[in-house]
């Protein structure tokens, strides 16, 4: 497991959180697979995703090859069957109901090899909860990311008890990689940000 070496993400959730995440990694060319059972919420979000590279190449802040070459790298799915099957990280971003991801996080041992790094985008949720849900809770780390996603640097990694320190490290250089400022944290209530609890949006 090792930053320099995904080239794959799925994103689980084509909620606000979801989108931003998912536009990030295919800004940076990742081949990245927003995956969710609504297909509406699916052209909901990917319609957002390219406004948004439009509102950003108006503004120059992005230019028409990253912008071209984002919409190449984002690819979308409503079932797990093909939903990019050798990724080599997911982030689960789906609503903050805890059965929910625990639910998700059991099902991804059935879908992903061993390699892969497992994070929960949740803000407010035990991630030690969630870690113990899955096949390898070793592999699992919060990633709260702060909205907007795509412009907002903040970016916690949150340590669950299961969490192996590889893992920690992987999810801190991905969170680099995406042009983020990654805080390495403790899971705990509100985790390590102040602003945690009231749960930004």
């Amino acid at each position: 497991m090792n930053a320099d070496n995904i080239k794959k993400a799925i994103v689980i959730g084509a909620g606000t959180m979801g989108r931003g995440i998912a536009q990030t990694l295919a800004m940076i060319w990742f081949e990245t697979t927003l995956l969710d059972f609504d297909p509406k919420m699916l052209e909901a979000s990917t319609a957002q995703i390219a406004e948004n590279l439009e509102k950003g190449v108006a503004r120059g802040k992005v230019t028409e090859a990253v912008r071209d070459e984002a919409l190449k790298c984002l690819a979308t799915a409503t079932e797990w069957k093909g939903a990019c099957p050798d990724a080599d990280a997911v982030i689960e971003a789906v609503p903050e109901i805890l059965a929910l991801k625990c639910k998700i996080f059991g099902e991804l041992g059935e879908h992903y090899g061993p390699d892969v790094l497992l994070a929960t985008n949740t803000s407010s949720l035990p991630i030690s909860e969630i870690a113990a849900a899955a096949k390898h809770p070793e592999r699992v780390t919060g990633m709260p990311f702060f909205n907007p996603v795509h412009i907002m640097k903040l970016v916690e990694v949150v340590r669950a008890e299961q969490s192996s320190p590889e893992a920690v490290q992987t999810s801190i250089d991905l969170a680099t990689r995406m042009g983020k400022e990654p805080i390495s944290v403790k899971d705990s209530l509100g985790y390590g940000f102040p602003m945690g609890p009231l749960k930004l949006t």
